[in-house]
């Protein structure tokens, strides 16, 4: 798994976030810029969750890679249950929320655009380790 290229785009995530918030803050005040917080922050908890399945999947163990599935479902009815509560009973901008959502999808376009730094020895130039794909 390339984690250098997820550890990027983590970066990339918490950096357009904070920067979204302070914008957000500037333009609609403070339920803007939580909402762009929160976003922020449920997006890249997201992806650190999804990390450690992803390698719980490509893990040597199939008794591992079965219950992989259930917890993914069960990560995914989570989420949305968070979404709702935070929606329905934190006093934030809906607009700001998805703002914060969206820094995430824009870091995973940069880091497919920008990329991180490629590493000197890095022979198959996908930034990380091998897929493991001969």
């Amino acid at each position: 798994m390339n984690t250098r290229f997820l550890d990027w785009i983590g970066r990339v995530t918490l950096i357009l976030g904070a920067l979204g918030a302070v914008g957000g803050f500037l333009w609609r005040g403070w339920p803007m810029a939580l909402g762009m917080a929160v976003g922020t922050a449920l997006f890249y908890g997201n992806l650190l969750v999804l990390r450690a399945l992803g390698r719980r999947l490509v893990a040597d163990n199939d008794q591992r890679q079965r219950g992989t599935f259930g917890l993914m479902l069960l990560k995914f009815l989570l989420l949305i249950g968070v979404i709702f509560a935070i929606t329905r009973y934190v006093p934030l901008d809906p607009l700001g929320l998805m703002g914060g959502v969206s820094a995430g999808v824009l870091a995973i376009l940069l880091a497919n655009i920008l990329g991180p730094p490629m590493a000197a020895d890095d022979e198959d130039e996908t930034g990380g380790e091998s897929a493991g794909v001969e």
